[in-house]
């Protein structure tokens, strides 16, 4: 993937910001403003086709940035994740993609009734995309 490419360039940023001294909320400020921006670009529109390795790559990145910025404290992610105060990038997601289908279903609540039916989909390619998926949130 293309932006695991560019997320490692800017981990390495990251790498050089520790060296020259930044502090732990520095860095996990950069890592917010710069690093994961890129990681979360557009996510309601491919949250839902993402395959699982994937998905497991993207949370790789986060999870060495929280080791970059961590150093010798890092023990596991989860420990990671709750002392740099972030959330992952999966969780992250289904809440955009969750936000992004409630702020479409209040813009069309005059057409549009609940629950909603499920779209019937003849490929899994459809069943993946963002249209299904977002119904299947909002329903639920």
């Amino acid at each position: 993937m293309e932006i695991t490419k560019k997320a490692n360039r800017r981990l390495y940023m990251l790498r050089m910001l520790k060296k020259f001294g930044f502090n732990h909320q520095e860095l996990i400020t950069v890592y917010r403003g710069y690093i994961r921006p890129l990681l979360e670009y557009c996510d309601t529109a491919w949250h839902s086709s993402l395959t699982a390795g994937q998905s497991k790559s993207l949370e790789q990145l986060q999870r060495r940035a929280c080791r970059i910025v961590l150093g010798r404290n890092f023990t596991s992610y989860s420990e990671a994740l709750q002392d740099c105060d972030l959330d992952s990038l999966c969780d992250r997601r289904v809440d955009h993609c969750l936000r992004f289908a409630e702020g479409l279903s209040n813009k069309l609540q005059n057409v549009i009734y609940y629950p909603l039916s499920q779209l019937f989909t003849r490929t899994s390619r459809f069943q993946g995309s963002p249209v299904p998926y977002f119904i299947s949130l909002l329903n639920s």
